[in-house]
């Protein structure tokens, strides 16, 4: 059995492949820079210098280096990610708010869902978190590439050796990020449905179990549990799929 209680992988995928091309970008314009500096200054190349001279070459090398990947992560990643994350937030947002208004109906409680200062507040500390949690990421990959050359020119390491492992780092963050993706679309996906129960008196909430053979045993065992309004809600664990539904208390 599957079903997507959210239906918000198409949305996702879009974001994923917003992000995913910032660091293409960044990858295609760094590479063949770090990868020149650091043919030109590996110690095997300069055994004519004095151990303090090699200290030297490697410790300039690496300052180039590392100007050379802040400059280009901010140029085509973090210069472009902020209005990609508000975006895809606020889409996330909408079709939440607008999912929670058709449940509403449903139960006979008139209700029209439109965006109050209330929800912009709350898309702001939602995106902000997204950003947040990207710019981490990205900060991580920096500092686990610039880790790569220093030890590959400390063990004078291969240009393929060398370009295997910075790629390795860069689709871990690659990796990294279309998790945050998923957990966050949902995330704000969710919240408006909260939000929007609040406007309307709700106090609580059924859990909805996305199911497929990834689903994990705690999403499944909170299918069809009700919830208080303010109790945790999904996403609870990265990747996560599951949504929610209000419940009307009987008058």
């Amino acid at each position: 059995m599957k079903y997507d209680p959210s239906k918000t992988k198409t949305l996702t995928r879009s974001y994923e492949q917003q992000v995913i091309r910032l660091f293409n970008s960044f990858k295609k314009k760094v590479y063949p820079r770090i990868l020149a500096l650091y043919r030109m200054n590996k110690p095997k190349m300069n055994d004519k210098h004095t151990l303090d001279g090699r200290v030297k070459i490697q410790h300039n090398a690496i300052s180039d280096i590392t100007n050379i990947i802040d400059n280009y992560s901010y140029q085509e990643i973090n210069s472009h990610l902020k209005p990609i994350v508000n975006k895809y937030v606020r889409q996330a947002y909408d079709r939440g708010g607008k999912k929670a208004e058709s449940y509403i109906v449903k139960d006979n409680i008139e209700f029209k869902y439109f965006f109050t200062p209330r929800d912009l507040q709350a898309v702001s500390v939602l995106a902000q978190n997204n950003f947040r949690l990207i710019s981490a990421t990205t900060e991580l990959m920096k500092k686990d590439m610039l880790t790569v050359i220093t030890q590959g020119m400390l063990e004078g390491q291969s240009i393929h050796k060398m370009a295997k492992a910075l790629n390795g780092k860069i689709n871990k963050s690659k990796y990294n990020c279309r998790r945050i993706a998923r957990t966050e679309v949902l995330r704000s996906y969710n919240q408006a449905h909260i939000n929007q129960y609040k406007k309307v008196g709700i106090k609580r909430w059924e859990w909805i179990t996305a199911w497929d053979d990834r689903t994990c045993d705690m999403c499944m065992g909170n299918d069809g549990r009700v919830f208080k309004i303010g109790d945790p809600q999904p996403p609870l664990h990265p990747n996560c799929r599951c949504s929610v539904k209000p419940v009307v208390e009987s008058k």
